[in-house]
């Protein structure tokens, strides 16, 4: 079983999230939060195997969370999508530890093939964000 939290400031893409990825065979979403301080306190008791975590909490303080989160829990994947993605940016999360990058307006199976990729153990990069 592929468990999964998410972390985004919006409800409804977190609703999204969990209706997308909850309708997966074999996956389960475990945590849902609006705020990086709730999802790290939810996720370090419990480590999920991906997290999914918006752009949107900004790049110094996402870059800061995702290297925290990779020493607390190495094993766990950390996915960060947004509505925009440079290359740059990119491989800054990867290089902090992310294990995927996606684009909020990526389609769904591009989406799901992120999560998937990154709950086996994979790295995995949109390719349009590369492009």
């Amino acid at each position: 079983m592929d468990t999964v939290a998410i972390c985004d400031m919006e409800p409804v893409a977190i609703e999204g999230l969990r209706s997308l990825l909850g309708s997966v065979e074999g996956m389960r979403i475990v945590a849902a939060g609006t705020s990086l301080a709730d999802t790290m306190e939810s996720v370090r008791g419990s480590p999920p195997g991906v997290v999914v975590i918006d752009k949107v909490f900004g790049i110094p303080a996402l870059i800061d969370w995702v290297r925290s989160l990779s020493r607390v829990n190495p094993r766990t994947g950390i996915v960060v999508w947004g509505a925009a993605m440079s290359e740059v940016e990119a491989l800054r999360f990867l290089h902090a530890g992310a294990k995927g990058v996606v684009r909020k307006t990526a389609p769904l199976d591009v989406l799901l093939e992120c999560v998937l990729a990154v709950a086996a153990g994979n790295t995995w990069v949109d390719e349009q964000v590369l492009a």
